[in-house]
């Protein structure tokens, strides 16, 4: 199933894509405006790249924050 909305607030990554254009907002301003990326932070890599690259939709193993990655002295062989 694509990511296409911050969860949080049932905002969709086409109408935020949007508000970003016409207002020309950044990613701190679009959260700051919206709320989106700001509570659970999930979808804010999934901004970011929305801004970037202009796509609304985004496969769910595509984008791992680097956090959660294992290193790779952590991976099993």
């Amino acid at each position: 199933m694509p990511v296409d909305r911050c969860v949080c607030h049932d905002i969709t990554f086409a109408r935020l894509a949007l508000l970003a254009r016409r207002e020309r907002l950044d990613l701190d301003e679009l959260s700051a405006r919206t709320g989106c990326g700001t509570s659970c932070g999930m979808c804010r890599p999934y901004l970011s790249r929305m801004l970037h690259e202009g796509r609304t939709s985004f496969d769910p193993m595509a984008i791992v924050p680097a956090t959660t990655r294992p290193s790779p002295t952590q991976r099993s062989t």
